[in-house]
């Protein structure tokens, strides 16, 4: 999609600014595009980053339970800045708290119960080889720490049998 409000241009100039320095990453790209959306229709014409048009902004993707808040709000500051100093920078605590994720770490019994339903699933109707897949998968994620996505995007290529690495892609980090 393309940026089409005032500050499209501008946009467009902090992405090229950011991938020249090797920052840029998709969510500021994604960010900037629901701020530019937001903006071409609530503040049509706007090409000054004013407090009303920011934290209006902000605010809806708070109202909308909109996840990520920190790094939107990290990319907005950072956008703020690279236009300079007659913009509004949206302050360090106008994001609202959120508690703590505080995983689960199964037990041993736990772990043992779900391998060994993993090892009797029949699912051989619907996929060759699922019957195998699934209970080695399982294990590879627990072994290694991989969120199941990185696990599934994994290719031959990515896993070296004689030295024993494997090169997870697009990480969270």
């Amino acid at each position: 999609m393309e940026f089409k409000s005032g500050f499209a241009q501008s946009i467009e100039s902090y992405l090229e600014y950011r991938d020249g320095m090797h920052y840029g990453g998709g969510g500021e790209r994604k960010y900037l595009l629901s701020f530019d959306q937001y903006c071409a229709e609530h503040f049509p014409g706007e090409n000054s980053l004013t407090k009303e048009t920011v934290r209006s902004w902000f605010s809806s993707e708070i109202a909308r339970g909109h996840r990520a808040l920190e790094n939107k709000a990290t990319t907005i500051r950072m956008f703020a800045r690279y236009l300079g100093p007659s913009s509004y920078i949206l302050p360090m605590n106008f994001v609202p708290k959120v508690p703590q994720y505080v995983p689960y770490i199964m037990t041993d019994d736990e772990l043992r119960a779900l391998f060994f339903a993993a090892d009797r699933l029949s699912m051989h109707r619907l996929t060759p080889f699922l019957d195998e897949t699934i209970p080695f998968l399982l294990r590879f994620i627990y072994a290694c720490g991989l969120r199941p996505g990185e696990a599934l995007r994994l290719k031959v290529d990515d896993v070296d049998l004689k030295t024993g690495e494997v090169f997870i892609r697009n990480t969270k980090r």
